[in-house]
């Protein structure tokens, strides 16, 4: 997906995959892995 000059992203750290900020932090609170790759995410890592 496109991501507008004025949108919020987040980078996860472990993988650099790049998604909106609500999308994301909905996600991770409900997982702990990326939603393109699964790859494993820290969420201490993470400003959330």
């Amino acid at each position: 997906q496109d991501f507008g000059s004025r949108q919020f992203v987040r980078a996860l750290p472990q993988c650099q995959h790049i998604f909106h900020v609500r999308c994301i932090d909905d996600w991770l609170q409900r997982n702990a892995s990326c939603p393109l790759c699964r790859g494993g995410v820290h969420i201490d890592h993470l400003c959330l």
